[in-house]
């Protein structure tokens, strides 16, 4: 199931993008920066508090088996 994501999902986003940005890491350390995300905790409460100022942003979850397992942006 797709949905969109909620304040609840933005720890176990943060979890996933870190992952994301480790592999990007990994292979271009001279751009990325391991153990960083895109966004911290205070920017995705911000884009997901307040959807009419970021309304080109959409970020949604894909729940499998009651488990979030990547964010959609």
């Amino acid at each position: 199931m797709l949905r969109k994501a909620e304040e609840k999902d933005i720890p176990r986003i943060i979890e996933l993008l870190g992952q994301v940005l480790q592999i990007h890491a990994d292979i271009r350390p001279d751009i990325f920066i391991p153990g960083t995300t895109k966004y911290t905790v205070e920017e995705l409460t911000e884009l997901l508090k307040n959807k009419e100022k970021h309304s080109n942003l959409l970020c949604l979850v894909l729940l499998e088996f009651g488990d979030r397992f990547g964010p959609v942006f």
